[in-house]
């Protein structure tokens, strides 16, 4: 890739357009969104007595994507039958007692939200058809296909296989344990994001996700195509003072950071980390940042690589319609950054901004009204970001 400045790569379609055309004649059921996900968390929820892998735990998750308008729900790992343990390959065309993914499926329709499935490729084996018509009759929006940690020609050759027999069943596709993009979502559109990379779950037994690892991603990974990285860790710390934990992990970067990624990180399939407790609290208000989370989409119109210094930091603005919204992350360092607003082209607009507060899960929201080609100072917090919407005023 060739850009006059580093931030600029991120606009750059270069992987995708070298890659072969669409194989999926008619794709009008593949749609783009956000979902809620519970293994992050630990798949904890409030209110839910026995919280795990179960129907209650999985209607709690539906019902909290429902109120918060996402149309999707990836149940993760451990919804599915297996007989010799939990250590041994899943039957992926059963589910474990407790679960039924019908009726799961169904009461997520009656409430406008879909499921997504987490599996082993392993598990899915040589005859996908037959476990996709399963998925497909269970009115399944998705896969998560994980575990496939290689790059050979016998993997490759599986994705090519995985996506043609998903698209044949409607089913979009999301692979974990996966390489970096080389364009096959062009190819086979129904591959919404993968993995590929150090994300957010890496908070669960490291100290490897820093500010400054994330702006870096910003700069290499996340040039290349959808990256699944998994934001919105809602809990909030310094780096000082942050500990390893399994369970309802810490992350050791701003409130704001965490909103920056939605825009910063391209995911057509974008899964909200944390539990639905740390976005709504049990009398319905919303945490900070959380109004945001609801507004930003998965995809995009448009993309600019706005200002930025290598690995330092970025700003990024990405359209979709008449609405632009601008994500701005920053390292380790206390600083102050200024953003051009060249991409706006003309006219005032009307400014909404959660910026960085007093502590790690502060974000204030501030307005007012920006003309187009000014330059507005932001100040980033240690470990911190910003986010922006912009409409026409």
């Amino acid at each position: 890739m060739i850009a006059d400045r580093p931030e600029q790569m991120i606009a750059s379609k270069l992987v995708h357009d070298l890659a072969a055309p669409s194989r999926i004649a008619h794709a009008g059921w593949i749609k783009p969104g956000k979902a809620s996900w519970g293994w992050w968390a630990g798949v904890k929820t409030s209110g839910v007595p026995d919280a795990g892998f179960n129907n209650p735990t999985y209607r709690h998750y539906i019902d909290f994507a429902a109120r918060f308008g996402l149309p999707y729900f990836v149940i993760d790992w451990g919804w599915a039958a297996r007989p010799n343990g939990d250590k041994s390959l899943a039957d992926v065309t059963r589910f474990r007692p407790g679960v039924d993914i019908p009726a799961l499926s169904r009461y997520a329709a009656a409430r406008g939200v879909r499921l997504w499935l987490w599996t082993n490729w392993d598990a899915i084996g040589r005859d996908m058809d037959h476990v996709f018509a399963f998925y497909e009759r269970w009115g399944i929006a998705g896969i998560k296909v994980d575990y496939v940690y290689r790059q050979d020609q016998i993997a490759i050759g599986y994705y090519h296989r995985l996506l043609a027999a998903a698209a044949r069943h409607h089913l979009m596709v999301n692979i974990h344990g996966a390489p970096v993009p080389r364009g096959l979502e062009r190819t086979y559109p129904n591959l919404m994001t993968e993995e590929g990379v150090m994300g957010a779950e890496y908070n669960k037994w490291s100290r490897s996700v820093t500010a400054g690892h994330n702006v870096r991603l910003a700069y290499s990974r996340a040039i290349v195509g959808p990256m699944d990285y998994t934001p919105g860790g809602f809990r909030n710390t310094t780096p000082a003072d942050f500990k390893v934990r399994h369970t309802l992990p810490l992350v050791m970067t701003t409130r704001s950071q965490q909103l920056a990624m939605f825009v910063v990180y391209p995911s057509p399939l974008q899964s909200l980390a944390d539990a639905p407790s740390a976005y709504v609290d049990a009398a319905g208000h919303l945490a900070p940042g959380s109004d945001f989370l609801r507004l930003v989409p998965a995809s995009w119109d448009e993309t600019q690589g706005v200002a930025g210094q290598w690995g330092r930091w970025i700003a990024v603005a990405r359209r979709s319609g008449k609405r632009w919204f601008v994500g701005i992350m920053g390292d380790e360092q206390r600083r102050i950054v200024t953003i051009p607003f060249d991409f706006l082209g003309s006219g005032h607009w009307h400014m909404r901004a959660w910026v960085d507060g007093g502590k790690p899960t502060d974000t204030s929201g501030h307005s007012g009204t920006i003309r187009a080609g000014t330059k507005l100072r932001v100040p980033l917090a240690p470990s911190g970001g910003t986010v922006m919407i912009l409409d026409p005023a």
